[in-house]
């Protein structure tokens, strides 16, 4: 078996389909592949494993009875994985034209590859977020100076005005969870996706594993895949949700720096936090001498929010949640 697809699904029955319906045309060229298809569904109760079953009668199905994360659904679909490579994909994905073939011949070509992936598009062809640099101290702290911040308006104005910000191959921090190839290989050698990350940095955790053992960690714009990005991840609560991605990173810090490192990170985060929550602060209250009704409750909103993630980030303990 050459290539084993893996797609994680959780309530999302409508984009599932298709997605499925897009690879056939993601290895359109590539049809010599002997490849095989695996959705591993997150106990949706949307009918979505019915749907599979009665319209796409080749695909394996594997049904969880309980949603345990992404990386519990990720595992459970590698370990019935036959392929040489291994495609994860979430089921907000629509594969283009051939999309698959540089990314496979890149790897073929290239035997310390260990993951690669695409540059991640919205459907109107936009320019989408595909890879990112591992979490550290020295990011948090550009991120503290709002550094990061500017750097991300500047490049979208950029944008705007035609410029392009990924047009090579390079290798990069780690590749996003959406859409990554991965050489069956690598697991072999670095073990699973770790069950501990519920959803988030799970992604960042398994890259960084890779280049801790001299696996290369590459993005190629040649491969341009359609992402639905955030259409199967719970927004209505933003608070618990944001809760959830803060945890992701303190996990991740915990589980790869010292103790030092994980009490310098929460305190330049909680500044960070902090900061924000004055800024909104000041805002609000210019709103309530103008009476922008509209305006004011967006701002409240912010402020619970970044409440909620101040005192979750300054309570942090390593106890319950510890990730040795």
């Amino acid at each position: 078996m050459d290539l084993s697809i893996i797609i994680i699904n959780y309530n999302t029955k409508d984009l599932l389909a298709k997605c499925l319906n897009s690879i056939s045309i993601g290895l359109e060229d590539t049809s010599i592949l002997e490849y095989e298809t695996i959705v591993v569904d997150n106990a949706s109760v949307d009918g979505s494993s019915e749907m599979v079953r009665k319209k796409f009668s080749t695909v394996n199905v594997i049904q969880n009875s309980v949603n345990n994360g992404y990386a519990y659904a990720v595992n459970r679909g590698i370990k019935s994985a036959h392929g040489e490579y291994i495609l994860l994909l979430n089921s907000d994905i629509i594969l283009t034209d051939n999309c698959l073939l540089p990314m496979l011949s890149y790897m073929r070509n290239n035997t310390r590859t260990g993951i690669i992936g695409p540059q991640l598009i919205y459907p109107n062809g936009d320019w989408q977020r595909s890879y990112g640099s591992i979490p550290s101290l020295g990011k948090i702290f550009l991120d503290t100076l709002f550094i990061s911040f500017v750097s991300i308006r500047i490049i979208n104005l950029l944008k705007k005005l035609g410029y392009k910000p990924d047009t090579r191959l390079r290798s990069v921090g780690y590749i996003d969870g959406a859409s990554m190839l991965i050489r069956k290989e690598l697991v072999q050698e670095i073990g699973y996706f770790d069950e501990r990350f519920f959803f988030y940095a799970e992604d960042v955790d398994f890259c960084f594993r890779a280049h801790k053992t001299k696996w290369d960690v590459v993005f190629t714009p040649q491969s341009q895949i359609i992402h639905i990005r955030g259409a199967s991840s719970v927004k209505k609560e933003q608070i618990s949700f944001n809760i959830q991605l803060a945890k992701a990173n303190l996990q991740f810090i915990e589980k790869h720096y010292n103790r030092m490192s994980m009490w310098s990170y929460q305190l330049l985060i909680c500044f960070h936090y902090f900061v924000r929550f004055i800024k909104n602060w000041i805002q609000l209250v210019l709103l309530f001498v103008i009476g922008k009704k509209k305006e004011k409750r967006k701002y409240i909103k912010k402020l619970k929010l970044l409440g909620g993630l101040i005192a979750f980030t300054f309570r942090w303990r390593r106890v319950s949640d510890k990730i040795e």
